[in-house]
C-alpha cells in the first residue's frame, strides 16, 4: 500500500519556508545515500562544471531523500511508485529530472533493469538525456582514469579505475593483508604455540563485521553483537578450560632403529 503524500498544510509551510514534501516514515539509510549520490553529480554546462550539492536546491534533495527512502527494508518494495510536480519555469526541472534518472541508474541493483525517460516533445526529451550524459561524462572525467588494455591480440578493452580509492585498497592489500599479518601471524605462533593462534583465525569474521560498521556504514545487527559473543566467548572457554595434550618427548617420537 503506498503512503499518502498529501501536504494539506502547504500554505504555513511556505510561510514558514519549510519543505512540502510530508513527514513520512523514511529509509534515512537508503534516502541519504541517494542524495549523496546526486549532490555529487555535476552540470556539465554551467561554468565550473558545479556538482548538485552546490548548486541545487534543497527542495529538490527533499524530493530525492523521499523518493528513494521510500523503500522498505525488509520486502525491497517502493512506497512510492509515482510522484507528480507542478514546477514553475527556470526552475532546473529538466536538468534536475535528467539528474534525478541519472541517480536512479547509478543506485540500480536489478541485473538488466530498463530506465525510460520521456518527455512532451523530441527538444525536451533530449536536453534531459545530454544533462544526464554530460554529467556521467564529468563524473567519469573527474574520479576515473581510462587504461587501454590489448590482451593476447583481442580488442582493445578499456578499463575503469579510481585512482584513490583503488591505490589506497592496493597498499592496504600489500602491506596488512600480505605482508603484516603474516609477520604478526608467525609471531604469534611463535609466542603462543599452533594450538592456541589456530583459535584466533575465527576472529576473522569480527574483524569484518565491526570495520564494515565502522568505515563502511553498515549496519549492526543484533544478530551480528550475538555472533561476535559466541565467538568470543567460545576463543575464551577453548583456550582456559580446552584440554591440552601432553608434552612429547621428541626422542620418543622420532623412534630408534
Amino acid at each position: 500500500m503506498s503512503w499518502n503524500l498529501a501536504c494539506p498544510d502547504w500554505a504555513e509551510r511556505l510561510k514558514s519556508g519549510r519543505s512540502l514534501v510530508p513527514d513520512l516514515p523514511l529509509n534515512a539509510k537508503e534516502g541519504n545515500r541517494a542524495v549523496a549520490v546526486f549532490n555529487k553529480l555535476r552540470l556539465a554546462d554551467v561554468p565550473g562544471t558545479p556538482t548538485m550539492g552546490e548548486a541545487g536546491g534543497d527542495w529538490f534533495r527533499d524530493i530525492v531523500r523521499a523518493l528513494f527512502g521510500a523503500l522498505d527494508p525488509l520486502t525491497r518494495a517502493r512506497m512510492i511508485r509515482e510522484l507528480f510536480l507542478l514546477v514553475p519555469k527556470k526552475n532546473n526541472k529538466t536538468t534536475g529530472g535528467a539528474l534525478l534518472m541519472l541517480t536512479a541508474l547509478l543506485l540500480n541493483m536489478r541485473p538488466r533493469a530498463s530506465f525510460i525517460m520521456t518527455a512532451p516533445v523530441q527538444d525536451t526529451a533530449e536536453k534531459a538525456f545530454e544533462a544526464a550524459l554530460t554529467a556521467e561524462q564529468a563524473r567519469l572525467q573527474g574520479e576515473t582514469l581510462w587504461y587501454r588494455m590489448i590482451a593476447g591480440g583481442a580488442a582493445p578493452r578499456y578499463v575503469r579505475l579510481r585512482p584513490r580509492p583503488n591505490l589506497a585498497a592496493l597498499l592496504a592489500v600489500a602491506l596488512c593483508s600480505s605482508v603484516l599479518a603474516y609477520l604478526f601471524w608467525n609471531r604469534g605462533v611463535e609466542e603462543v604455540g599452533a594450538n592456541v593462534a589456530g583459535l584466533f583465525v575465527h576472529l576473522m569474521p569480527v574483524f569484518g563485521v565491526v570495520l564494515a560498521w565502522l568505515f563502511l556504514n553498515e549496519e549492526l545487527a543484533p544478530y551480528h553483537v550475538m555472533g561476535i559473543v559466541l565467538i568470543l566467548s567460545g576463543i575464551w572457554l577453548t583456550s582456559r578450560y580446552g584440554r591440552r595434550r601432553p608434552d612429547v618427548d621428541e626422542a620418543a617420537a622420532v623412534g630408534t632403529d
